[in-house]
């Protein structure tokens, strides 16, 4: 499933999945609105609803907004402009990740660009940039600690040991009652 939703998929005309997956917006109006070709060749069409089912990623670029954050960028300068055109530029969510970069915009201190210091809800900013997607085993990981598999040398591998629990279906589903 795809972090993105079909309100995505109806407000840009690109999508990509995978190395060599694309498609196009060829009918707005129509009950199947995405021609697409995979990596095999085949092509077809799909709703907005499947794009994102299937793990398609929307392109939402304004470019004229990417053009002058870009040559902003190359002068090493950023300007009232730049910081603009990133703010139009970046995505308005609900949520943010650890590690996401954030831009605030005030009417009277200007933006603000910050990283995201906890995953939660996300009020009065826009995301920049996403941090990358943690593996899903990997909150099992955390929780297992200790309880890891070991080489000869006595290394403990708590990833290793989450890697093969999660395949065999165990999931970390609620919180930690210490916090």
């Amino acid at each position: 499933m795809s972090e993105y939703t079909a309100d995505d998929f109806s407000r840009t005309n690109i999508a990509t999945r995978g190395a060599g997956e694309l498609a196009r917006r060829m009918d707005p109006e129509g009950w199947l609105q995405w021609k697409y070709v995979a990596s095999d060749g085949s092509e077809g069409w799909l709703a907005d609803e499947r794009m994102a089912a299937e793990g398609w990623v929307p392109v939402l670029v304004d470019l004229r907004w990417e053009n002058r954050r870009l040559e902003a960028g190359a002068e090493g300068v950023v300007s009232l402009d730049g910081l603009k055109a990133a703010w139009e530029a970046a995505e308005e969510a609900t949520e943010c990740r650890k590690g996401d970069v954030l831009i605030r915009r005030d009417d009277y201190e200007g933006y603000t660009v910050y990283p995201a210091a906890s995953d939660g809800p996300l009020v009065l900013s826009r995301i920049l940039s996403r941090a990358p997607k943690r593996e899903p085993w990997e909150d099992l990981a955390d929780v297992l600690g200790d309880f890891a598999i070991h080489d000869k040398d006595g290394d403990e591998y708590p990833d290793v040991l989450a890697q093969r629990l999660y395949e065999r279906g165990v999931r970390v589903t609620g919180g930690d009652d210490d916090e």
